[in-house]
């Protein structure tokens, strides 16, 4: 039994998953762009954006199996040495200062992006252009399009910060 070519020719759900993750991503960097931190804050505490598109690309990371090529410069090393140091100066301290242990690590862990995107990257070279096309579009349409939002309808986070925000501070 032969499958019809549609599906033969379909790249394996992990690719999908990948190509999706990766529009994703742009989208949401367009979002951190369009509205600063309004876009950060659009969740539930603790349950942001950032965190979960980093979750969501950790699976892109880890399964299958990452390009070791993505670990194998200095400054990637660099980058692993830092977060483990730390995770062995902040997990001490979860239990004395809580949340705010958690979050004053997550700047660097953040780092972990570098290694999601890199192997997308090494793993589909054409990524690159897909991302320098939509900066393309991002760029034209912020021309077109001004910030026109202040704030989130549910909440008083304000979506950008532009001199006339900043003036009635």
């Amino acid at each position: 039994m032969t499958l019809a070519p549609s599906f033969a020719a379909s790249p394996p759900a992990s690719d999908r998953y990948r190509d999706v993750y990766f529009a994703v991503l742009l989208l949401a960097l367009a979002a951190y762009a369009f509205t600063g931190k309004g876009f950060a804050y659009a969740g539930v505490p603790p349950i942001f954006p950032g965190e979960v598109i980093l979750c969501l690309g950790l699976l892109t990371l880890f399964l299958p199996f990452p390009s070791l090529a993505v670990f194998a410069t200095v400054p990637s090393v660099l980058l692993v040495l830092m977060m483990a140091w730390t995770l062995t100066r902040t997990i001490p301290y979860v239990a004395v200062y809580k949340v705010d242990a958690l979050r004053d690590s997550v700047i660097v862990m953040y780092g972990l992006f570098a290694f999601v995107t890199a192997n997308l990257v090494l793993e589909k070279p054409s990524r690159i252009d897909q991302a320098m096309r939509w900066a393309g579009h991002f760029s034209r349409s912020t021309v077109r399009w001004p910030y026109s939002f202040t704030s989130f309808p549910s909440n008083s986070t304000p979506l950008s910060h532009n001199g006339r925000d900043l003036a009635r501070r």
